[in-house]
């Protein structure tokens, strides 16, 4: 039977919120989701205005029809103006309430554009991973995005789930501005795949919080914890399976086609092995 904690009876219900629409830092973060998309959107915007100036000017009146006619066809079927103006399409990453500004999305696309072009001078490598680096961003803003509030019976609810604190085996925590992030490990055998793990807190109220998490850690004080040596042995064991890939790639060397099938399909098949390895490492 678990045993009572004194803080868990009695104690009044504790709820914050930080979302993008609270929190201006989460607020730019969440633009990196739209930023790569909208700046593929602004360069075939500015490609399909260059190539009408260019189809008037050597009078192409038919190709200019034709791209007149694509437009609306694409416009119109299904009718996204239309939705958009009453307002039936939800452009949030979240139902949070949260709705990025069209000004914002335009210069959030203008930006990240303007970076993958002068990336793009250096190696397509670069442009990829400034495009990659803006939805890690977005991602990143999901992630902190808190909605949580804590009863007195040491139950924690998320805007995903709910997990009884007294399941936790330890809490940390990083202060980030006017935030703090508090990371949450599990108890073996307590752990899924739903359980909250990152929760930003306003930084004025992470004491309270953080108070009652760790209740929750006190609580069971018989949880069996997952110790950080099992840890790194565990992703060692899956970096090393990880390595099965390159390492084939370096043997390999310059071959035909049929080599890097080999090569793709054994990095691939290594990933399926190690990512529950790594998954199993990180969350406790």
């Amino acid at each position: 039977m678990v045993p009572e904690s004194p803080q868990s009876s009695g104690s009044p219900p504790l709820s914050w919120v930080v979302t993008p629409e609270t929190n201006r830092w989460l607020g730019l973060l969440a633009y990196g989701l739209y930023a790569p998309l909208g700046a593929i959107a602004l360069v075939l915007a500015v490609g399909g205005v260059a190539f009408s100036l260019v189809a008037v000017r050597e009078g192409s009146i038919g190709l200019l029809l034709l791209l007149g006619v694509a437009a609306v066809v694409a416009l119109a079927r299904p009718p996204v103006l239309a939705a958009i103006r009453s307002d039936e399409v939800d452009t949030s990453p979240r139902d949070d309430g949260w709705q990025p500004s069209w000004w914002g999305v335009l210069a959030a696309s203008a930006l990240c554009g303007a970076a993958m072009l002068a990336a793009s001078l250096h190696s397509r490598v670069a442009m990829g991973a400034v495009a990659v680096g803006s939805v890690a961003a977005g991602l990143l803003a999901m992630a902190l995005s808190t909605e949580g509030a804590i009863d007195g019976d040491l139950r924690l609810e998320t805007q995903y789930t709910a997990v009884d604190l007294r399941t936790l085996s330890g809490v940390r925590s990083v202060g980030v501005g006017g935030t703090t992030i508090l990371l949450l490990s599990y108890a073996r055998g307590a752990d899924g795949f739903r359980n909250p793990r990152v929760l930003a807190v306003p930084r004025d109220r992470a004491s309270v919080v953080r108070e009652r998490l760790d209740a929750g850690v006190a609580a069971d004080p018989e949880a069996d914890p997952i110790g950080r040596a099992e840890r790194a042995v565990v992703a060692l064991v899956a970096l090393g399976v990880l390595a099965t890939g390159p390492g084939l790639a370096l043997l390999v060397g310059d071959t035909p086609e049929g080599g890097m099938l080999v090569v793709a399909y054994a990095g691939a098949f290594s990933l399926l092995f190690a990512a529950p390895m790594l998954w199993y490492a990180w969350k406790g």
